[in-house]
């Protein structure tokens, strides 16, 4: 039985156990059901239309979420159930008009836990962190920190690649793998074993892609003494790369991280070093490989006002020679924080400094980046406060024996104000402007933002809000300047009819896309879209469910 054949049948093993759950005599305890939807009208005008991503004219977008959690077995046993299904004639939210967007089902007791349908494969980080569509089986050895976790599924993104045959499915990967975890009082240990293949005779396999199978046994531990926190995760991945045309060949590679928190009085440490092979490879887990870090982040705290922090920073790559440069990134980052500044309460100011050096053996990289960052941020009063922030980059390739810096502002101002018994009334200004210069080009970009929005709250449920945008860009590039005008007005209720367990919302927005340079690109985007939130939920401990 191949891979998608055998999840199908754990799919309708999964309906059919959902069926029985819900048609035999059990003691249900939560019921709940959360729908939203949209109605949307797009309207996309002007000459440069097509570089809009919305779908044009009247649209329908609809989402449940069913949750139904019973007891079974007099209460010995756990069912829960989780489901979420999207209907929409939108390509702009789903290639499909009808789709599965989660499906999971979960048997527990106080010791057991099976699930089946959508799961997230958590072994290792180096071996599995994935979500799969499958199965998993968990049995607790005495607690929930000493098990043996066993699953096994397919990386498809979406449920209708396993019970549809889309044109834009890809080539099907299916993994799984076995976790032992020991725990005692101070230390943890995880043994782990993962496993990957892609199915290479699959029929949606692009033109020219390579396939893999893989075998990688992990070990991840922990240790904790006080303040003191150490782990470390361990990996050996046997990768087999099979290409399109040609002959199979073999990898073999190793991925080690150790992890430290200590925390010594005053002073914090994290830090950690890592090392992966030039041949590493992670079909379900994550590493970079062909990689050697070093780092550590120290925490000072002077008092209750001051803090110190210092962060080093190192990695290389071309650990087995097998390139013809190393390339070595060195960062140093330090800074203070400094609160009630001048003895204002919520007065707060931070300074950082970092400097980046990258530099390759063969003298073809010789680069250094320096930035200066500052922020302060207080309140004024009970309805006002403020935010500002200035960054300073200086980049220098040494190399090419030239520079470039680059100048950030941003400045933000918000209100709150409590107006009568009834309103809550929020506002807020973002301004914003970006200078950048480019190594060896002569000239800045320069982007400026503004942001004005507000909502007024009242307690009945009722929000009126929205939002103004303007944004400009004068580029270097050739026909690149542009504006953008972005408008949205929203209001939001709660009708009797209703009976406070949904909202009903109307949003109308305008977007205008100019291009100064360019006319023929200009397009302008308008929606108007009614939503409706419906929710319901009900809890009954005594009845039974048919």
């Amino acid at each position: 039985m191949n891979g998608p054949s055998l999840l199908m049948n754990l799919g309708l093993c999964a309906v059919l156990g959902c069926v029985w759950t819900l048609s035999s005599e059990t003691r249900a305890e939560e019921i709940s059901l959360a729908t939203r939807t949209d109605l949307l009208y797009q309207k996309v005008t002007g000459p440069g239309r097509s570089a809009s991503f919305y779908d044009r004219g009247a649209h329908l977008l609809h989402e449940s979420d069913l949750r139904y959690k019973t007891s079974l077995m007099d209460g010995q046993w756990n069912s829960l159930l989780n489901t979420t299904v999207r209907v929409t004639d939108s390509r702009q939210f789903d290639p499909e008009d009808l789709s599965i967007q989660k499906l999971e089902w979960k048997l527990s007791d106080a010791r057991t836990q099976i699930h089946l349908g959508d799961y997230f494969a958590n072994l290792s980080p180096y071996s599995m962190t994935k979500g799969i569509k499958g199965v998993a089986f968990q049995r607790n050895l005495g607690d929930d920190q000493n098990y043996v976790r066993v699953l096994y599924g397919s990386f498809d993104a979406q449920w209708a690649y396993l019970y549809k045959d889309p044109a834009r499915e890809p080539m099907n990967r299916l993994g799984g793998g076995l976790r032992l975890q020991r725990a005692w009082d101070r230390f943890r240990l995880g043994l782990n074993l993962a496993q990957a293949m892609d199915e290479e005779d699959d029929a949606h396999r692009p033109a020219g892609m390579d396939a893999y199978r893989q075998v990688m046994p992990a070990l991840d531990w922990e240790y904790r003494d006080g303040g003191l926190v150490v782990s470390g995760d361990h990996a050996y991945a046997s990768t087999r790369r099979m290409p399109a045309a040609g002959a199979a060949t073999d990898q073999d590679g190793t991925a080690h991280k150790i992890v430290a928190r200590a925390s010594l009085g005053q002073l914090n440490l994290n830090g950690h070093a890592e090392r992966v092979s030039s041949d590493f490879l992670s079909l379900g887990g994550g590493a970079t490989p062909d990689r050697l870090r070093y780092y550590l982040k120290g925490e000072y705290k002077l008092d209750k006002t001051w803090r110190l922090f210092l962060i080093y920073d190192d990695f290389r790559d071309n650990l087995s020679d097998q390139l013809a440069t190393t390339t070595q990134t060195t960062t140093w980052e330090g800074g203070f924080r400094k609160s009630r500044l001048f003895d204002r309460r919520n007065l707060n100011l931070s300074v950082s400094w970092r400097n980046k050096a990258v530099d390759s053996s063969d003298g073809s990289k010789d680069r250094v980046s320096d930035r200066l960052k500052v922020k302060l941020n207080d309140r004024i009063g009970q309805a006002f406060d403020w935010r500002g922030e200035v960054e300073y980059i200086l980049d220098e390739d040494n190399v090419a024996d030239a520079d470039a810096d680059s100048l950030l502002f941003d400045l933000g101002l918000g209100y709150r104000q409590r107006l009568g018994k009834d309103w809550d009334v929020r506002a807020n200004l973002d301004l914003g402007r970006q200078e950048t210069e480019t190594t060896g080009v002569s000239g800045r970009d320069i982007s400026n933002r503004m942001r004005l929005g507000f909502a007024a709250n009242r307690e009945d449920g009722t929000v009126l809000g929205g939002f103004y945008e303007y944004t400009t860009a004068d580029l270097l590039a050739a026909n690149a300047d542009n504006r953008h005008n972005r408008a949205s007005l929203y209001w939001q209720t709660r009708p009797a009819w209703l009976k406070k367990q949904g909202s009903l919302r109307f949003e109308v927005s305008d977007y205008l896309h100019t291009f100064t340079q360019d006319p023929s690109r200009d397009y302008r985007e308008q929606i108007a879209k009614v939503s409706l939130q419906w929710n319901y939920e009900k809890t009954d401990a005594k009845g039974t469910a048919k």
